[in-house]
């Protein structure tokens, strides 16, 4: 049966977690980004850029980091408007199995989407490792993550991109819905606004 950590089901996850790297990626040796975040690991790469640990030196805590390149070759691929749009959008949704935007910030040709650090793995990493999960593992975590897109639907965003690699899974057992960068929002009939 999950366990509960404050009225929130949690995954049992002792199993599931046991032999993740903590900071899976090579470390990385770089100044401050935005004269405020030091970078410690790579975590990823995703469609729309890289992810990266940092440890935010005012707030004293870690952070991840999504670096999403500008322009590609001089053109641009994403405009400032357009990006601080999906992080406005994304931080819409304060709710305890969607991953927090903290901040959006550009440089001259990187955008940074600053985010809550989730202390664990990917679904996808727990499905390699571990796979077939079982039953009550498989239920706490459908339900946390149905939790999420309906917390999301019902303040009219639709995250359009959800997979295993998008649901993290925290030492702590909690499940987390991250990667609302594609999400679109909605009028009151459901439909997508442009």
């Amino acid at each position: 049966m999950p366990s509960s950590v404050t009225g929130v089901r949690c995954v049992p996850h002792a199993r599931m977690c046991a032999g993740v790297p903590y900071e899976s990626g090579r470390r990385v040796d770089e100044g401050l980004i935005l004269g405020r975040y030091r970078l410690l690991a790579e975590l990823g790469e995703g469609g729309h850029g890289a992810v990266e640990l940092a440890f935010d030196t005012k707030m004293a805590r870690r952070v991840a980091i999504k670096r999403i390149p500008l322009t590609e070759r001089g053109i641009e691929i994403l405009s400032h408007t357009a990006g601080l749009k999906e992080a406005r959008t994304a931080a819409l949704l304060n709710h305890p199995n969607i991953v927090t935007v903290y901040e959006w910030d550009t440089d001259d040709d990187e955008a940074f989407l600053i985010m809550e650090h989730v202390d664990g793995a990917s679904l996808a990493e727990i499905l390699d490792l571990y796979a077939p999960l079982d039953a009550d593992e498989a239920a706490a975590v459908v339900a946390q993550v149905a939790d999420a897109v309906a917390f999301a639907h019902e303040n009219g965003v639709l995250h359009l991109d959800l997979k295993p690699e998008n649901v993290l899974l925290a030492r702590a057992g909690l499940v987390k819905v991250a990667d609302f960068g594609v999400a679109a929002l909605t009028n009151a009939a459901g439909q997508a606004i442009s």
